[in-house]
C-alpha cells in the first residue's frame, strides 16, 4: 500500500511539471506572437482605470460638504435613516472593510454610496440641515431672461424631439426585495366630467441637484435627457468641473445633429407637494437656448416608472409614500405671437460660432462657419473631436519636428568674430514680463540654460495690440556671420488669386511656428542671450535669426508638395484649406490633418476657423466673392493726424503701399505730400504743405469706397486701362464677367525727372511697359486687351522706330496684347480712368497719329531724287 501512495505521488509530480512546462512554453510563445495584442489590451485596461477614477472623482464631487464625516453622522446623529439592500456581489471587494450601515465586510462606512444617498435624501427633506458646511443649503432658482409685464414669463412655441446619444443600460426591475413593493402600484388619473381637454405641454417643477426650476419639459419622444445652455451656465463652478466629454451628436427634429457640450449626472427631485421622489440622470448639456431649462425624456421617465396624460396634463409615478400626481403648469403665450400656417426655413447664422473643442481648455476655442448645414457642421465637429491630437494647447504639446525631417542650421563663417552684447537695463514689469515667458520656454524644453558663451545677445520687450509684452531677442550681429538662404519666399499675390475660386475657406495656424523646428545641436550655444536670470540658448528655432523664414517655408513646401494649388496654400506658418464643395471641404481637412500629424507640427486652435466663406489671409479679406482690403489698416491711416515730421510721414508712405493693389491712380494721388520726403536730409528740412494736407485729406476719402477685387480665372482674358499725366502714370486689369467688369489690380508709378519730358505717347507705352513687368504673371497666361484711343500697336510696328520705343516693343512682343479702340466707361471702379491723357496733351497724341497714317498712306515717299 505504501509503495502504492510513493507511485500515486511520483506520477502525480510528474504530471504536474510536464503540464507547467506545457503551460510555460505556450505562454512564452504567444507572448511573443500577440505582443502587439498584450499592449493594445494594457492599454485598454489603462483606459478603463482611467474612465473608472474620473467618475468616482466626479461622484465624489456631487455630495453636499458636510462638517462631519457619513460615519460619524451615522453613530452621532438621531436620525432614522432607510435600511441598505444585502450586499449579494462582493467579487473583489477587501474583507478586512467593515461598513456599520450595511453590518456587512467589503468597503469602509465612510465609502459607502448607500449611506451617502440616505443622507443626501435627508438634506433633500429638509433634515441634517445643520451639518452643511457653511450653514443651511438652499436650492437656487433657475433665473429667466424671457419677462414680461407684471412678471409674467412670455413663453414661444417649440417643438422638441431629440434622438441619439448614448443607450443606458437597462435597469433590472426583477431583483426586487419585499421593500419595493411601492414601485408596482398602479397609476390612475382622476375623472374628469365631459372627459380631459387640456393641450398644455407637461411642464413641471422639479429640483435638479440643488438647483430649483419650473421648467421642467416631459417629452416622452425623446431619447436623450437634456441640459440647455442657459441653464448650465448657472450652475456653480465645482458642478460644471463634473462636465464629463461626448463624441456623438443629437439628432433633432427636423435631422439637424448638434454636439452636446457633454454629460453630466444629477440626482433629479420631483414631487407634488405630499409624495416625492429621487433618482439618478445623466444629462446632455446642450449648446441651444430654449425657452425650457430642462427636458427629461423616456430614459428617466422610465427610471421614474412615469405615466403621462397628455389630455390631463399630468405625469404620475409610484413613490415610497402613495401615487405622485404633478400637473403641468399654466405658461403664458407671448400675444405678438402668431403660429405660422406654413414652416419656414429657418433663418441662417448671422455671426461665426465659438466652439470648445477641449472642455479642458474652454477659453481656447475654434471657429466654425455660420453658412455651413447642420449635418455638414455636426460632421466637422466630429471629425474635430477625433484629430485633436493635430492641436497644441499649451507649448509643453510641441514635439517638434523631427530632425531626420528639419533642421535650422546657422552655418556661421569661421572668420567671423564673437560679439557678446552689454546687459540691457530694462523697467520692474518688463522684468516681470521677461522672467515668465522664459520659464514658461524653459518649462517646455524650448530653452536650456547655458554657462561660458562666446555668443550672447539680448532680449528685448516689444508691446502687444493687447497690451501684454513679447519677448524678442536681437541676432543683428549673429545674423552679419551667418550667409544668406536664397530660397524664395511665394508671392503673396499669387497665394491671394488661388483662392478667389474656392467658396468654402478653412484658416489655419500653426501654433509658434518657428518653435516646432529644432536647432542643429552644434549651433544652439550660438543662440544665447541673457536675461535677469541667467544665460539661456534655444533648442527650437527661436524668431529673429536671418534663414529662419527661409528654413521654415521650405518645411511646409515639402510638407504640402503635392497638395499646393490643389485643395490648400501655404504661406509660412499660415494655411488655407480651400474647397468647392462642403463634402469635399471635410476630405481636405482630414488629409491636412493626416499630413500634419506625419511630420508633428501642430495647430493653435485659438487661431483656426472651418467652414468660412470669408477670413483674413496675408492681411487681406478672402470673401466668396473675391478679396477686399483689411479694414483695420484702412482705419489706422483714417485716425492719422497730419504728418509732422519724416518718420511719420514715412509711416504714412509704407501704409499706403500695401494698398496699392486697391488704389487707383495711387502715385498720382499721393504724390503731392510724397514729394515731401524729397531732399529731406535733416529733421528740420520736412515740411507739411497745403497742397500736401489737401492731397491727404483726399487721399482719406477715397479709402472709404475701396473696391473688392478677383482673380482671373485660367484662359480668361483680361482687359487693360491706361492713364498719363505729368507726374504719374497708372493702369488697371480687369476682367469683363456678363457685362460687369471687375478690377484685378491697380499699378501706378511715378515719373522721374527725365520721363517727365517724355512725349504723352511714350508714357502711354511706359505705363504699358510698368503693367507688365508688374502683372508678368497675368501678361504671361491670359490675352491682354489694350483699350485705347490711341494707335499705340500701330506706332509700336512701325519697322523705323528705335531708341526706347524699339526696346519696349520688342519687350511686348513677348506677350499676347491686342490693342482695342476704347468704349464708353461705366462704374466707379473706371472713375479715374475717364480720361486717358490730360487734355492739354491731347493734340499731342493726335498730331503723333496724323504722322502715322500719312506714313502708312505713302509707304514709298520720295526724299526728292528720281527713281
Amino acid at each position: 500500500m505504501r509503495h502504492i501512495h510513493i507511485l500515486a505521488s511520483v506520477i502525480n509530480f510528474t504530471y504536474t511539471y510536464w503540464l507547467l512546462s506545457l503551460i510555460s512554453h505556450t505562454h512564452t510563445g504567444f507572448c511573443r506572437e500577440r505582443s502587439p495584442a498584450k499592449e493594445d489590451a494594457r492599454h485598454t485596461i489603462n483606459q478603463i482605470a482611467h474612465r473608472k477614477e474620473v467618475k468616482r472623482e466626479n461622484r465624489e464631487k456631487q455630495w453636499t460638504p458636510l462638517t462631519k464625516t457619513p460615519s460619524e453622522v451615522l453613530a452621532t446623529e438621531n436620525h432614522q435613516f432607510k435600511p441598505p439592500l444585502q450586499m449579494r456581489n462582493k467579487r473583489g471587494q477587501d474583507p478586512n472593510l467593515i461598513c456599520e450601515f450595511h453590518k456587512d465586510t467589503g468597503h469602509l462606512t465612510d465609502d459607502c454610496f448607500s449611506l451617502k444617498q440616505e443622507i443626501e435624501r435627508a438634506l433633500r427633506d429638509g433634515k441634517l440641515t445643520h451639518l452643511v458646511k457653511g450653514g443651511k443649503r438652499e436650492y437656487r432658482q433657475i433665473q429667466r431672461r424671457e419677462e414680461g409685464p407684471d412678471n409674467k414669463k412670455l413663453r414661444k412655441l417649440e417643438t422638441h424631439m431629440v434622438q441619439g446619444g448614448p443607450r443606458r443600460p437597462r435597469k433590472n426591475y426583477n431583483k426586487r426585495t419585499q421593500d419595493d413593493s411601492w414601485r408596482e402600484k398602479q397609476v390612475i388619473f382622476p375623472v374628469v366630467r365631459g372627459g380631459p381637454r387640456e393641450k398644455r405641454p407637461i411642464v413641471i417643477s422639479g429640483v435638479i441637484g440643488h438647483y430649483q426650476t419650473d421648467y421642467i419639459f416631459i417629452d416622452p419622444g425623446s431619447t436623450a435627457d437634456i441640459i440647455y445652455e442657459q441653464c448650465f451656465n448657472q450652475f456653480d463652478q465645482e458642478d460644471k468641473a463634473r462636465l464629463e466629454p461626448v463624441d456623438y451628436p443629437l439628432t433633432g427634429f427636423c435631422n439637424e445633429a448638434v454636439f452636446p457640450l457633454g454629460q453630466i449626472s444629477f440626482p433629479v427631485l420631483l414631487s407634488d407637494g405630499r409624495n416625492s421622489r429621487t433618482e439618478e440622470v445623466t444629462f446632455m448639456v446642450l449648446p441651444a437656448h430654449s425657452r425650457h431649462d430642462i427636458l427629461l425624456g423616456r430614459e428617466s421617465q422610465g427610471d421614474f416608472s412615469m405615466i403621462c396624460s397628455a389630455p390631463h396634463s399630468t405625469v404620475g409615478f409610484p413613490t415610497e409614500t402613495g401615487i405622485a400626481l404633478i400637473y403641468a403648469s399654466k405658461e403664458v403665450l407671448a400675444t405678438e405671437e402668431v403660429r405660422p400656417a406654413k414652416a419656414s426655413k429657418p433663418a441662417p447664422r448671422a455671426e461665426a460660432e465659438k466652439w470648445v473643442l477641449n472642455s479642458a481648455y474652454p477659453e481656447q476655442t475654434v471657429t466654425l462657419g455660420p453658412a455651413m448645414s447642420d449635418l455638414t457642421r455636426a460632421a466637422l465637429k466630429k471629425l474635430l473631436h477625433e484629430n485633436m491630437d493635430v492641436f497644441s494647447w499649451t507649448l509643453a504639446d510641441m514635439l517638434g519636428v523631427p530632425r531626420h525631417i528639419a533642421e535650422h542650421r546657422l552655418n556661421v563663417s569661421e572668420e567671423a568674430k564673437p560679439v557678446v552684447h552689454a546687459k540691457r537695463h530694462l523697467g520692474d514689469i518688463k522684468h516681470d514680463a521677461m522672467k515668465e515667458q522664459v520659464m514658461e520656454l524653459l518649462n517646455a524644453g524650448i530653452i536650456r540654460e547655458v554657462r561660458y558663451q562666446t555668443w550672447v545677445a539680448s532680449p528685448v520687450m516689444v508691446k502687444k495690440p493687447n497690451g501684454s509684452w513679447r519677448m524678442c531677442v536681437d541676432y543683428k550681429d549673429l545674423n552679419k556671420a551667418c550667409p544668406r538662404d536664397c530660397y524664395a519666399l511665394p508671392d503673396i499675390d499669387e497665394k491671394i488669386d488661388s483662392l478667389a475660386t474656392f467658396r468654402w475657406k478653412c484658416f489655419l495656424d500653426c501654433y509658434k511656428g518657428y518653435h516646432q523646428v529644432q536647432m542643429a545641436v552644434q549651433d544652439e550655444h550660438k543662440t544665447a542671450f541673457r536675461t535677469p536670470t541667467g544665460l539661456y540658448c534655444y533648442t527650437k528655432m527661436p524668431f529673429g535669426l536671418k534663414n529662419a523664414g527661409a528654413t521654415y517655408q521650405r518645411l511646409m513646401n515639402e510638407t504640402f508638395s503635392d497638395a499646393i494649388g490643389k485643395y490648400i496654400e501655404v504661406y509660412m506658418d499660415d494655411l488655407v484649406i480651400m474647397s468647392k464643395e462642403e463634402s469635399m471641404m471635410l476630405v481636405n481637412i482630414q488629409k491636412t490633418f493626416n499630413t500634419l500629424c506625419s511630420v508633428s507640427i501642430k495647430l493653435n486652435p485659438a487661431k483656426c476657423s472651418f467652414g468660412m466663406e470669408e477670413g483674413k489671409f496675408l492681411g487681406f479679406i478672402v470673401t466668396k466673392d473675391g478679396f477686399k482690403v483689411n479694414p483695420e489698416k484702412v482705419q489706422a491711416i483714417e485716425r492719422m493726424p497730419s504728418q509732422s515730421n519724416i518718420k511719420e510721414m514715412q509711416k504714412l508712405a509704407g501704409w499706403l503701399a500695401a494698398l496699392n493693389r486697391f488704389l487707383a491712380n495711387h502715385a498720382a494721388k499721393s504724390f503731392p505730400f510724397i514729394k515731401t520726403l524729397r531732399n529731406c536730409m535733416m529733421k528740420s528740412q520736412f515740411q507739411w504743405t497745403p497742397e500736401a494736407e489737401s492731397a491727404f485729406r483726399e487721399m482719406k476719402d477715397c479709402l472709404i469706397k475701396l473696391p473688392t477685387l478677383t482673380a482671373p480665372i485660367k484662359g480668361e482674358p483680361s482687359v487693360l486701362y491706361l492713364s498719363a499725366s505729368n507726374r504719374a502714370v497708372g493702369a488697371v486689369l480687369l476682367v469683363d464677367r456678363q457685362g460687369i467688369q471687375t478690377p484685378v489690380y491697380y499699378v501706378s508709378r511715378t515719373l522721374t525727372d527725365p520721363e517727365t519730358r517724355y512725349a504723352i505717347m511714350e508714357k502711354l507705352v511706359l505705363v504699358l511697359i510698368h503693367a507688365s513687368r508688374r502683372l508678368r504673371r497675368y501678361f504671361a497666361n491670359h490675352v491682354i486687351h489694350v483699350l485705347t484711343n490711341y494707335n499705340i500697336g500701330n506706332i509700336l510696328a512701325r519697322p523705323e522706330i528705335s531708341g526706347r520705343l524699339a526696346k519696349w516693343a520688342i519687350e511686348l512682343g513677348r506677350h499676347n496684347v491686342v490693342f482695342r479702340p476704347r468704349p464708353a466707361i461705366k462704374g466707379q471702379v473706371l472713375a479715374d480712368f475717364m480720361t486717358e491723357v490730360p487734355d492739354d496733351k491731347d493734340r499731342e497724341c493726335k498730331a503723333m497719329e496724323k504722322d502715322e497714317r500719312q506714313q502708312v498712306e505713302e509707304p514709298w515717299a520720295s526724299t526728292g531724287e528720281p527713281r
